[in-house]
């Protein structure tokens, strides 16, 4: 298995509904470390609820680096809520929200999409921004939309999608729906949204057997290796993958010509 990249963790202690201590965090980092994950960035919350300072988390991040030796390489972003203040904020400091002070942009909607969402990302765009759509398949009325989400991918957004919605774990409906934007060609990344060691783990590992063994070691290395990866390098995407049915689909078809 390759060396799995991470790009949406709340691995950071005491910054939102993520790892509570430092303790915490280090047994997050360890874990993903010992599952395969070789990079892997903490995006704190940024809504009505949690506002981290991205200042703080240099010496953060370097506390974890200095305590767990040889560990995954750690990365900060931010998992940043669309809303009108949140929108200005980034638009006046891109660098201090995005993914390794790139052009990439982890975002997330409310259950609530507004009916301004696309003039959002566009704004986005324009300023030089691509948004990092966070786990679209998990939001009830993003699930009813496959359309609305290539549409975004046409403009050139990224969507991610979870690893525990991809397994299963997190309902049926997410895990449809996954399956599907991953069938359909418009996923992009996987990453584990960890928030802790056991109910939401930093596990990536899983996942990609499974898309590998559904989808093919192509689909599986492009979402969890190399699309990521080139995030985090502030890389341009391949954003047109073709629609990759699953292995067992193409041997239906094949039994009925």
């Amino acid at each position: 298995m390759p060396g799995l990249v991470d790009i949406h963790s709340h691995l950071l202690w005491g910054l939102d509904d993520g790892a509570a201590t430092f303790e915490e965090s280090l047994a997050m980092l360890r874990l993903a470390t010992s599952s395969g994950t070789t990079h892997i960035v903490a995006t704190p919350h940024i809504n009505e609820f949690f506002h981290f300072d991205p200042n703080a988390a240099p010496e953060m991040i370097h506390r974890l680096r200095e305590a767990a030796q040889d560990s995954a390489q750690i990365h900060l972003g931010a998992e940043l809520r669309l809303d009108y203040e949140n929108l200005q904020r980034v638009l006046a400091n891109p660098a201090l929200h995005t993914i390794d002070h790139g052009s990439y942009l982890l975002v997330e909607f409310s259950e609530f999409v507004p009916p301004a969402a696309g003039e959002v990302l566009k704004r986005l765009l324009m300023a030089g921004i691509t948004p990092v759509i966070a786990h679209p398949e998990r939001n009830t009325w993003l699930q009813k939309k496959p359309e609305l989400l290539r549409e975004w991918t046409n403009w050139n957004c990224v969507l991610q999608l979870t690893a525990q919605s991809v397994l299963g774990e997190m309902g049926r409906e997410a895990k449809e729906c996954s399956w599907r934007l991953i069938e359909m060609g418009l996923a992009h990344v996987v990453a584990s949204d960890s928030h802790d060691t056991l109910k939401r783990p930093p596990r990536l590992d899983e996942a990609y057997r499974l898309v590998s063994r559904k989808w093919g070691k192509a689909c599986a290395e492009r979402l969890f290796v190399t699309n990521p990866l080139a995030i985090i390098e502030d890389e341009l995407l391949p954003l047109e993958p073709e629609p990759v049915p699953s292995k067992r689909r193409h041997f239906i078809a094949g039994l009925f010509g």
